[in-house]
């Protein structure tokens, strides 16, 4: 597929998901990727996309700075 077929498509699958946002008190983006990015050697960190680097999962937003 191609042009709008294409578009139209895509947007199909993607049309009925689920938001979650940053913050909240229930489950949010934090609490998603703590299980996603899980370092399966050390369950209570992450592993970090771009640098591999496996660091504290609790550490969430860090005071605006992300998992660094």
């Amino acid at each position: 597929m191609t042009g709008d077929a294409l578009k139209d498509a895509l947007n199909d699958i993607i049309d009925d998901h689920t938001e979650y946002t940053y913050t909240t008190t229930g489950t949010d983006v934090w609490d998603i990727l703590k299980e996603t990015d899980k370092d399966t050697i050390n369950t209570d960190n992450v592993i970090l996309v771009y640098s591999g680097q496996s660091v504290d999962a609790a550490q969430e937003y860090n005071s605006g700075a992300g998992m660094d």
